[in-house]
């Protein structure tokens, strides 16, 4: 009983190693994806073949689903722009906050159109800057360089982490102070103010860790050539 007891831990001890660790770039982004790829801001996922090889696959339910988004916002807009209703206008209603209720409805459109329709069209830029860093990841492999994919893994996953944290604290104060002074917000409101929290947060997310997914690599090309400069 003892051994089967040990046999168990270790085997989950390493199904939770698995689960924390990357062997490349696409394991090491891969929940950053997912979930950019359920929200709509993204039609790709991170793919497994039979060989063990990871890639990024474009599905059908990502380009349907990032249209729907933005149609569902753009309808939810529309709602609250006729029935006047506005967060800020439920804390403080004059001009001003009418003013700026009105621009942002107008800009949260156009928002909705870069967020969730633009990344559909460069979809090919993206996966061809994947491809190059994977390209860039092999040769420093070569050289005997390689990248620390669990500390990307985990820098992507604290990042991630905070960012769900801070975006959870913002929503449930705001859905406390509306029920504080006793107001009934439309759903479509509601969702406007959680979908707006994450897709922002998660879009600024996505393209920071990119860009310094740039700076990681220049500085190890750096470092390469410093060394092989010194030999």
């Amino acid at each position: 009983m003892i051994r089967s007891g040990l046999k168990s831990y270790r085997a989950c001890r390493r199904r939770v190693g698995d689960a924390l660790s990357a062997r490349d770039y696409y394991g090491a982004i891969q929940m950053l994806i997912a979930i950019a790829y359920v929200l709509g801001i993204t039609p790709f996922v991170v793919t497994h073949s039979a060989k063990g090889e990871s890639g990024m696959q474009q599905s059908w339910y990502g380009f349907v689903n990032a249209i729907s988004r933005w149609v569902l916002l753009a309808y939810c807009y529309t709602y609250i722009n006729i029935h006047n209703e506005s967060l800020i206008g439920y804390f403080m209603r004059n001009r001003i906050s009418q003013f700026s209720t009105r621009l942002h409805n107008i800009c949260g459109i156009w928002s909705a159109v870069f967020t969730f329709i633009m990344p559909l069209l460069l979809r090919r830029h993206l996966q061809r800057f994947i491809e190059d860093v994977m390209e860039v990841d092999r040769r420093l492999d070569r050289l005997r360089h390689p990248v620390n994919f669990n500390a990307v893994f985990g820098v992507a996953t604290l990042v991630l982490a905070l960012v769900a944290l801070l975006d959870t604290i913002i929503t449930v104060t705001c859905l406390v102070c509306l029920a504080q002074m006793e107001v009934r917000a439309s759903w479509q409101l509601i969702f406007i103010l959680v979908y707006e929290l994450m897709a922002i947060s998660m879009t600024i997310v996505m393209f920071s860790l990119i860009t310094r997914t740039v700076q990681r690599r220049l500085n190890y090309l750096h470092t390469v050539s410093r060394y092989k400069g010194g030999v």
